[in-house]
């Protein structure tokens, strides 16, 4: 469930903890519509005046309720603990006997409370900061590690890459390398994934998967791993990075809470290993799609055929009673 999830750890911003203490801790969201804020989202203000937007390069439509709401404040019991919500600002009094109790409380708001608020709003909030405070001391969740990279290169090396990438366009666009076209097309969405999550973590079982998917549609057939082995192989990848960066993404797709549900979670080892693998597969996929694409480009290698699947008459059926369903929905 929540597998994919960065580490985070109690940092004590000032002061030393002691326990038992009361802690008042606190969740802090990024503004949101229904929050009060005059930013443009999905929920409008009744009896506001909408003005509504619509990006035509994006599809993406979005409105401002002007006024906005005025800013939210609610108090509800769950309980013996009071929660408050002042703002932006969610806040809960409790009695901690430990560390490992505090973090409990960090865990619970931070990941899980954006998901109870998901069920009723339209706008999916989204967790700024989480701290908190006792006679004592004060306290930040923050996330353990991660392995900030950059890329440097020379302005020479930065021309020659756009260039290849607008010979790319050339190569992706002929009709018998479809499937390289295909495994672009995931790559970008993985790449995209990481980019426009809260943190690289929040889309990284959705980059996962794409990252296979990547792997099965320039290597197709059955069993899986061993034909994408042997496909990277004779493309020239060493046997020692395709089990360590390639082939783990295919096992993850399918058995660790990336295609499929899995409701226990990883050790916190388990899970600083996912984010180290991660952030290191996406370059090597990158390197190897570069240099592959380049090779079919020079007719040194040949994308597997790409033959039309017959149509599937129970998917024709399935989308026949579903767009049925929507008609009778804009009669009625």
């Amino acid at each position: 469930m929540l597998t994919y999830r960065e580490n985070r750890v109690n940092f004590v911003e000032s002061g030393s903890p002691v326990y038992p203490s009361r802690v008042t801790v606190r969740l802090d969201f990024e503004p949101s519509p229904f929050l009060g804020d005059s930013v443009e989202g999905a929920t409008i203000l009744q009896g506001s005046m909408a003005r509504f937007s619509w990006n035509a390069n994006t599809g993406r439509a979005t409105v401002l309720s002007e006024p906005p709401f005025p800013a939210a404040k609610s108090r509800v019991r769950l309980g013996d603990t009071q929660v408050a919500l002042d703002d932006h600002t969610l806040e809960v009094v409790v009695d901690c006997a430990s560390s490992q109790e505090l973090t409990g409380h960090f865990a619970s708001l931070c990941f899980i409370m954006p998901l109870a608020f998901a069920i009723e709003f339209r706008e999916a909030v989204v967790a700024r900061t989480t701290t908190a405070s006792s006679p004592s001391a004060k306290y930040v969740w923050q996330v353990a590690r991660s392995s900030p990279s950059c890329e440097i290169i020379s302005v020479e090396t930065r021309d020659d890459r756009i260039n290849a990438a607008i010979l790319n366009f050339s190569t992706l666009l002929d009709a018998k390398n479809t499937r390289l076209l295909c495994a672009a097309e995931y790559f970008h969405k993985a790449v995209r994934m990481i980019e426009v999550g809260a943190g690289p973590s929040e889309f990284a079982a959705e980059s996962i998967v794409n990252l296979s998917k990547v792997l099965e549609v320039l290597f197709p057939g059955e069993p899986t791993r061993e034909v994408i082995r042997a496909g990277l192989n004779s493309a020239g990848v060493e046997a020692g990075k395709i089990e360590k960066y390639f082939l783990p993404c295919v096992m993850l797709r399918s058995h660790f809470d990336a295609a499929h549900v899995k409701i226990e979670g990883p050790t916190s080892e388990q899970r600083q290993t996912l984010q180290q693998y991660l952030e290191s597969a996406v370059h090597e996929f990158r390197t190897f799609l570069s240099d592959y694409t380049h090779r079919v480009s020079r007719d040194e290698f040949a994308v597997a055929e790409y033959q039309p699947e017959p149509s599937d008459q129970e998917v024709a059926n399935f989308f026949k009673r579903l767009s049925e369903s929507f008609a009778a929905n804009d009669v009625g």
